[in-house]
């Protein structure tokens, strides 16, 4: 399948968007950060709308559009469905302290009920994705992914906004980013793994001409770079120049990386009965 840029943009926001809301969350409940909730949510908030209004012009014609929400079974309906949801929560908590004061208890159901519903768009969105046709993509792998990129966006996108806000005592914060780079790459390279072994002639070669570049700019971002970054974290202690380059590789690693999952998404042919129908179409 060719390059979807603006499925890329769409995933890129969400996660992004999504996943540091919920990792600021927890860094704030569970760490002791005094992170500006808040302003997070609103943040996240119009990232996450940017992502959804991406992803509706990747559909064309709003009568398109409706069409693909016309079932009610499908994942991207059910998608479309939580949606909706996740807006309202995250604008609750957005104007909270500005427009209005919640109670302490309201306040947190509507952040549990963001997360919640944060989480059940990222799985959604990778369900989404898991179609028969496409070897590479009917696997669980690829809503884990999803789950982890947001986790690791999150935890990388919190980091930076502590570093920003002039926060201290992020050893913990850094650990969870650490944790959380690590099983990315982990899974990815997983991954990686599984789609070399399709059968139906279906098999990826990472270094095939068409995937070999994409591939090799997600190893430079996604891999080689975080794992510097970090290390160099943990011994020069943190700065905005390395925050800011942590997370600008990983926002690229996972554009690069999408890249390759589209080119790596080769058609299965249907009771292959000759060579000629082992080829594939991309």
């Amino acid at each position: 399948m060719p390059v979807q840029y603006p499925l890329i943009i769409a995933t890129l926001c969400q996660r992004l968007g999504l996943g540091t809301y919920a990792i600021s969350l927890i860094a704030a409940t569970l760490l002791g950060l005094k992170l500006n909730l808040a302003n997070i949510a609103l943040l996240s908030l119009i990232v996450y709308c940017a992502g959804l209004l991406a992803s509706a012009t990747h559909l064309g014609k709003p009568q398109k559009m409706m069409n693909a929400l016309a079932n009610t079974k499908s994942h991207l309906t059910q998608e479309s469905l939580i949606a909706p949801f996740v807006c309202l929560f995250l604008f609750l908590q957005a104007i909270d302290g500005w427009f209005i004061t919640l109670s302490p208890s309201i306040l947190s159901i509507v952040q549990v009920l963001a997360v919640v519903f944060s989480a059940a768009f990222v799985w959604s969105t990778g369900l989404v994705y898991q179609l028969y046709a496409r070897p590479a993509w009917k696997t669980k792998l690829v809503s884990i992914n999803f789950f982890l990129s947001a986790i690791t966006l999150g935890a990388v996108g919190t980091y930076f906004i502590a570093i920003y806000s002039n926060l201290d005592q992020l050893n913990e914060l850094l650990y969870l980013v650490t944790l959380s780079v690590v099983l990315l790459i982990a899974g990815q390279l997983y991954y990686s793994k599984y789609v070399s072994k399709l059968g139906y002639g279906v098999a990826i070669n990472v270094f095939d001409k068409e995937l070999v570049v994409p591939y090799t700019c997600w190893i430079i971002t996604g891999v080689i770079t975080p794992i510097l970054m970090l290390i160099a974290i943990f011994f020069a202690g943190s700065s905005m120049q390395l925050a800011s380059t942590l997370l600008l590789s990983s926002i690229l690693s996972l554009v690069f990386w999408r890249m390759f999952f589209f080119l790596a998404s080769k058609i299965i042919k249907f009771f292959p009965q000759y060579e000629s129908d082992m080829t594939t179409d991309y």
